[in-house]
């Protein structure tokens, strides 16, 4: 499965998907799985490409492919490239979004999805949002 985070810069998409990551790796029902995080700033170290997107869904997709469960934080601005992943892949969009935003500025290309995906409020404290993202899960 891949959990792809998405959202403008400092929405908590990192924090909370290494959140999601402790939790998986914890589920007895996934004790033979191994859980990967692919990070928009693991990306920006290793590949000068501007689509970090397409390249984390290329890597997100092969492991998932050989039954492994994938975190992707990132904020893939593009609704429709996003909706091309969901259509080729066993794959939950969850996005992030707060009043509270920390980081750097707004992304004005940055298109929210419309369907198919989870909304996850990350104005509170990361517990109380991870609670959140749980509910969603289960």
């Amino acid at each position: 499965m891949i959990y792809w985070f998405t959202g403008q810069s400092g929405s908590g998409k990192t924090a909370i998907a290494q959140k999601l990551k402790i939790w998986l790796s914890a589920e007895k029902r996934n004790w033979r799985k191994s859980v990967h995080v692919i990070d928009e700033s693991d990306l920006k170290d290793k590949f000068t490409e501007e689509s970090y997107a397409n390249i984390a869904f290329y890597i997100a997709r092969y492991l998932s492919d050989k039954g492994d469960d994938v975190i992707v934080s990132i904020q893939s601005p593009k609704r429709d490239e996003r909706e091309r992943f969901k259509s080729e892949s066993k794959m939950l969009e969850v996005y992030c979004h707060t009043k509270a935003r920390q980081g750097r500025g707004i992304n004005t290309e940055y298109e929210p999805p419309i369907e198919n995906f989870a909304d996850l409020d990350t104005t509170t404290d990361l517990d109380t949002t991870f609670k959140k993202l749980l509910r969603l899960l289960i």
